[in-house]
């Protein structure tokens, strides 16, 4: 498969997803979803549950990157002390 500027830099993997790919929007509740492709959740290790973080280019572009353990695991503490020291933090803050 030939690079172009939208597989440049890519391993194989996720050149044999990107070229002409296309995912859609489709109603969850209230909200809108992506349902992602069995084997794209298999080249990426991730199944339901797992976490991802999206980023939107200044070109429109969305990226997901699949979310670590160790970077779930000090979101959680951190979100744990900022509500615990919720007063202390918004006095200092002045």
């Amino acid at each position: 498969m030939a690079d172009d500027k939208r597989t440049e830099g890519m391993g194989e993997d996720a050149r044999a997803f990107a070229p002409g790919r296309t995912l859609k929007l489709r109603p969850v509740g209230n909200s809108v979803g992506v349902v992602l492709p069995k084997d794209l959740l298999e080249k990426l290790g991730v199944g339901e549950g797992d976490e991802l973080s999206a980023q939107i280019t200044p070109d429109h572009v969305l990226t997901l990157k699949v979310t670590s353990k160790v970077e779930r695991q000090a979101r959680e503490w951190i979100d744990r002390g900022a509500k615990k020291y919720r007063e202390t933090l918004r006095v200092l803050s002045k």
